[in-house]
């Protein structure tokens, strides 16, 4: 959160048990904006929220009146805003608590992919021509490892070639480096061209105990064959030791229909949010900005 948070500042709300034991934790992004104080996703982050602590032993109806008793504290330890607007893990599903306090929610997917099943098994479930083109991709490239200073100005190029504006802070892209420096948990790596050496594709991710997640993702528009990028998250996954990777979905037809043709998990996941101020819930209403798409 520190490396991400470039224009605000971050907290965090606790819940403990009697016996002083974390039982739940609420991460958020906080910051000023023209009078109003907001509660947004930072940048460079898909998910946030909270996370909940269950005891092993908990049945079902238990583990759901835990779930209610820890969000509702945590929610009633949220400051004082103007907006209430944050994107949760797919592992949270239970949002009853906000919909009691009269925040809203909508629906968003991703697709999540389990390697345990091993890499054959999943090679069966990729689409046909995905399969294909990885085949052919695994002949005549190379995967690198990269770092910042080898990977930012090949973004940049990307989408200079492409005569579209970067989509990522980098501010936060340097700090995520800067940050992790001598760990594993910001990965960068690029899908070379065998015989020239030249960049094809090339991904960001970030990573933690359990979870891949790609948080910038790239190609070079004139590199021949398609499908670099695919191919490149494809191996990429099986070369960490991390079991789960998440795609971060979208809710753009186009790019669910090419995440899809990876044959993961449709998974659901939660963007709750509450305007609190009338004079921004009406601003809102007609500039509609993209924090709340």
């Amino acid at each position: 959160m520190d490396a991400v948070c470039v224009k605000g500042d971050w907290d965090v709300a606790l819940a403990k048990n009697k016996g002083g034991q974390l039982t739940g934790v609420l991460v958020y992004h906080i910051r000023k904006y023209r009078g109003f104080t907001l509660i947004l996703m930072p940048p460079m982050t898909a998910y946030n929220g909270i996370y909940i602590f269950y005891p092993s032993d908990y049945k079902t109806h238990k583990k759901v009146s835990h779930e209610v008793k820890i969000t509702k504290e945590l929610i009633a330890q949220i400051p004082q805003c103007s907006l209430y607007f944050q994107q949760y893990y797919p592992d949270f599903q239970n949002w009853l608590p906000f919909y009691w306090e009269g925040y809203k929610q909508t629906t968003r997917y991703t697709y999540l992919m389990d390697k345990t099943i091993g890499k054959e098994t999943l090679k069966q479930k990729l689409k046909g021509n995905l399969r294909r083109s990885f085949n052919q991709l695994e002949k005549i490239t190379v995967i690198k490892d990269h770092d910042y200073k080898s990977i930012w100005p090949l973004i940049e190029e990307s989408f200079q070639k492409k005569n579209k504006p970067l989509p990522y802070n980098p501010i936060a892209v340097r700090q995520l480096f800067e940050n992790f420096k001598g760990t594993d948990r910001i990965i960068a790596k690029g899908c070379h061209d065998k015989a020239s050496g030249q960049l094809m594709a090339g991904v960001v991710i970030a990573r933690d105990k359990h979870r891949n997640y790609g948080i910038i993702n790239f190609n070079m528009p004139d590199a021949t064959p398609n499908g670099a990028l695919g191919y490149l998250i494809w191996e990429t996954m099986f070369q960490l030791d991390t079991t789960i990777t998440d795609f971060e979905g979208s809710m753009l037809q186009e790019v669910e229909f090419y995440l899809r043709a990876f044959g993961g998990q449709l998974s659901p996941h939660y963007k709750i949010q509450k305007i609190h101020n009338p004079l921004l819930k009406l601003a809102i209403s007609i500039l509609k900005p993209d924090l709340l798409v």
